[in-house]
This record gives C-alpha cells, sequence and structure tokens, in this order.
C-alpha cells in the first residue's frame, strides 16, 4: 500500500526527502492543513456529512473540545442510560450545582458547559457508578504524518471516500513551495571581468563592451495572492500575462545579447591590433584578459538558460498548484458554490 508520501510524489513528480524543499516534515504539516481545511469546508458546505467527520469520548472528568459539537450525554448511573446534556452559561455552573436555585441541573436534567478549552457537565462526571461525560463532537486527527498509509483508512474519524482531497491539497501546497523556492533563489547575474592595468604609452585602449541584461520585470506577489485567495481565474490571467512578459523579455535579451557580441568582437579586434607592436608583458596580459572575456560571453550564455529553465519551472510548478486545488475544490463543491454565486449577482444586476 503506498504512503500519503508517495501518492504526493507521483502527483507532483517532485522527490521529498528530509532535506528538499519541501521536507517530509513540511509534507506532514500540508497533510494536516488539507484534513482540517476539508473537514471544516465539508461541514459547512455539506452538514450532511458532518456525522463521518465525528469521534465519541467518554471520560469521567471532562473531554477537551476539538471542534463542532454534536452532543452532549451524561450517564444515569448506567451505560445504556444517557441524559441529554443542554448548554449552560460557565458563570451559573454553580448554581447548577444549588438544589435551591432555579438553575439546579440533576441527574434526570444535566447540562454543560465550555471553560478552557474543555467541556465539563452537571452534575459532574463521576469515575464510579457509570456517570461519565459522553461527548460527540468534530475530530481532526492532527497526528497525520507523510508515513501513513493513503486510501487505507488510517486516517482518524475521516471517511476513507475524502483521503484523496488531503492528497489533492498537500499536493498543491508541495507545488507551490517549489514555486516560492524557484522565485527566491533565482540566477545572479554574471560579473564582468575587470580590465587589466595596461601601461602603454602613447596608446588609448579601446572601450570595453559591457553586456547589461534587461530587468525581468515580473510581479510575482499578483500570482501568489490569486492563489491564496483561490481566486483562480485570476491566477490564470496573471499568468497569461506572465507569458508576454516572458516573451518580451526573451526578445530584447536576444537583441541586447545581438549588440554585445557584435561590439565584444570589434574590442578584440581593436585589442588585437594594439597588443601587436607591444611588449610581451602586454601582450600576455591581453591574451588572458580575452580569454576571461570569452569565459564572461560562456557564463552570459548560462545564465540566459538557467533563467529560461527556472522561468519554465515555477511556471510549472503554479499551473500545477491551481490545477490541484481545483480538483479539490470541486470535489467539495466549492466550484459549484462559486458559480451559483455568479449567477446570482448576475441576475441581481439584471433585476437593477
Amino acid at each position: 500500500m503506498a504512503t500519503f508520501e508517495e501518492h504526493i510524489e507521483g502527483l507532483t513528480k517532485v522527490d521529498i526527502t528530509a532535506s528538499t524543499v519541501p521536507s517530509q516534515t513540511e509534507l506532514s504539516t500540508y497533510l494536516v492543513d488539507g484534513l482540517i481545511d476539508c473537514v471544516n469546508k465539508m461541514i459547512t458546505l455539506k452538514p450532511q456529512e458532518l456525522s463521518k467527520f465525528s469521534k465519541t469520548t467518554n471520560a469521567v472528568d471532562s473531554v477537551e473540545k476539538k471542534g463542532s459539537v454534536l452532543s452532549v450525554l451524561r450517564e444515569h448511573d448506567s451505560q445504556t442510560i444517557l441524559r441529554v446534556c443542554t448548554p449552560i452559561h460557565p458563570s451559573l455552573r454553580y448554581e447548577a450545582t444549588d438544589v435551591n436555585s432555579l438553575h439546579y441541573r440533576s441527574k434526570y436534567n444535566p447540562g454543560y458547559y465550555e471553560r478552557d478549552g474543555l467541556i465539563i457537565c452537571v452534575p459532574e462526571a463521576s469515575g464510579s457508578g457509570n456517570n461519565d461525560i459522553v461527548v460527540t463532537q468534530v475530530h481532526y486527527d492532527t497526528g497525520l504524518i507523510n508515513s501513513d498509509n493513503y486510501q487505507a483508512g488510517v486516517v482518524e474519524n475521516f471517511p476513507l471516500e475524502y483521503e484523496n482531497l488531503i492528497a489533492l491539497y498537500a499536493a498543491a501546497m508541495v507545488c507551490n513551495a517549489k514555486a516560492n523556492d524557484i522565485h527566491n533563489n533565482m540566477p545572479t547575474n554574471p560579473i564582468a571581468p575587470l580590465s587589466p592595468d595596461f601601461t602603454i604609452e602613447s596608446v588609448t585602449l579601446p572601450t570595453l563592451p559591457t553586456f547589461i541584461p534587461p530587468k525581468l520585470d515580473i510581479n510575482y506577489l499578483d500570482i501568489s495572492s490569486s492563489i491564496t485567495r483561490e481566486d483562480f481565474e485570476k491566477a490564470d490571467k496573471a499568468m497569461a500575462f506572465f507569458d508576454k512578459k516572458i516573451s518580451t523579455y526573451d526578445k530584447i535579451y536576444e537583441q541586447e545579447n545581438s549588440q554585445y557580441q557584435a561590439e565584444l568582437e570589434v574590442f578584440k579586434s581593436d585589442l588585437d591590433k594594439l597588443t601587436k607592436d607591444s611588449d610581451r608583458k602586454t601582450q600576455v596580459e591581453a591574451t588572458e584578459y580575452k580569454s576571461e572575456l570569452e569565459k564572461y560571453a560562456g557564463e552570459i550564455t548560462l545564465f540566459q538558460a538557467e533563467i529560461q529553465e527556472k522561468i519554465a519551472q515555477y511556471k510549472w510548478y503554479v499551473a500545477q498548484y491551481i490545477s490541484f486545488m481545483q480538483q479539490y475544490n470541486d470535489a467539495i463543491g466549492i466550484g459549484a458554490v462559486s458559480k451559483k454565486q455568479q449567477e446570482q449577482r448576475q441576475q441581481s444586476r439584471g433585476e437593477e
């Protein structure tokens, strides 16, 4: 049986280890985040599915609150006799124990209140005589990790039919992490070699041409913010504009590079003429300098290739992120809700 990590690696084509970006620890966090997000959206959009994400806990004192409470019961001297606890305000917790108070609660009409993250019943649950508090509430498996088996029902109190949604959410986060890592680690421009200090009397050296690569003026934040808001339509438009920017950048780069190469050839030719009659030391320096210039030209070509590769990778991971999140939201039903809201807005405009 494949693990979540193996399944997500298959979806994203990303090898995940303890030291990669993202790491296995980060993947486990994505899985937990995906589970919490899925549960919250499911119980909001499909309340009829709420019971599939619930867990019932018995306790002899109190129960820690994990999520939305479905029911609170109290045993009445028997595991089979369960009385419904109705909510009371925490400030009335003493009044609920006073037999002379209008707020008194007995074993026949118990109550419960929430305080400090706990659910507590009145009368208090007891460790003897079968008087437990029994709480059914929405549960989140925050112990889910990347090495858990996928589609094996290993996620606690989570239906097997929805485990693929956790994987889709985590796969989207993996692609987003890869895209951000590429954005934050773009290759740097190569540095031109310094001109040697030639000492040649009555000789003026030719002007060294300088290659200045065009600025890649792309606002990645527009894409990232649209993705964060799950506005995939706007993200697609931002990606289309991104492609136009890249196309323009490529054209300008080729023009600048062609001009630089032409100027460099002229510079080399002029330098050759000047060194023919110069002393040996100058000839050696000029030869070494030409070698450094050729190396610099190679670094420029390599820089351009790396830039193109990084841009292609960035675009691919962003596109994968959008695709996985759209699949995730469509499966939950968010896509249908958004479409319905859009139709309602259009109808409202028409009525106006």
